[in-house]
């Protein structure tokens, strides 16, 4: 069985063959591991992430489309995970915690302008937030975050600048 192509894999694994399910786990367990371990620094998240991939695998077997690749459905699964994984951060470090670079004592400044930048990036669109969130917070270059989320570097790029241009109208 080891032998199977993803194909025939993916269709045993849509009628619940758990052997099946098995063999495209030590498939693609290695590949995936490094691909999330590089996106988010941390093993132990990158092994969470990796069981989650493979638990919505098996939970939503019965969708999987068996004219299409397995590989790339699971990436995909993959590439979903890791940019949620950013977003349950963005929301316990309230996307920018500037409390290591204020002094001790903040100013009622300091304060009012965390609040307004706060409430600034949660009126950003969703996919400007993510990519200026791991640009500017996380230091991904362009390139590492097109290849997160699967879009171009221009794409990223023109992200970018709308999330700026939106912040900066809000402080203008």
């Amino acid at each position: 069985m080891d032998n199977l192509s993803d194909k025939q894999l993916a269709g045993k694994i849509k009628n619940s063959d758990k052997q099946a399910f098995e063999i495209l786990y030590f498939r693609y367990y290695k590949l995936l591991f490094h691909y999330t371990v590089t996106r988010v620094q941390n093993p132990d998240i990158a092994r969470e992430i990796n069981q989650e991939i493979f638990k919505r695998l098996w939970q939503n077997r019965k969708n999987i489309n068996t004219k299409k690749s397995i590989k790339d459905y699971i990436f995909r699964i993959a590439n979903n995970l890791v940019i949620d994984h950013y977003r349950k951060q963005q929301v316990q470090s309230t996307y920018f915690d500037r409390s290591e670079e204020l002094p001790e004592t903040q100013s009622d400044e300091d304060l009012e302008f965390k609040a307004q930048f706060n409430m600034a990036m949660d009126k950003l669109p969703e996919d400007c937030r993510t990519v200026f969130t791991l640009h500017y917070v996380k230091r991904y270059t362009f390139l590492e975050i097109a290849e997160m989320c699967f879009v171009s570097k221009k794409t990223v790029e023109k992200r970018i600048k709308k999330a700026i241009d939106i912040l900066q109208k809000q402080f203008v």
